[in-house]
């Protein structure tokens, strides 16, 4: 009972081992618990080259292949 926060990454196409899935490289971000804050769910793209989170406006925007630098 001691976490302030507690979430878990769920990924449609690799939970379904397949690449047929509708949402690629698309990882759900579940929020169960924020002691100070709200719960819920938030999409964000997984580059896996470079084994990083984007938010879905960005990487549509960068390409996921290309340079994206945080500031």
């Amino acid at each position: 009972q001691d976490a302030d926060v507690v979430m878990f990454i769920h990924r449609e196409d690799k939970a379904k081992n397949t690449e047929e899935a509708e949402k690629t490289n698309i990882a759900e971000i579940l929020i169960e618990k924020h002691r100070n804050g709200a719960t819920g769910k938030v999409e964000l793209f997984f580059n896996e080259k470079k084994a990083n989170f984007l938010p879905l406006e960005k990487a549509q925007f960068s390409g996921a292949e290309s340079e994206f630098r945080e500031f």
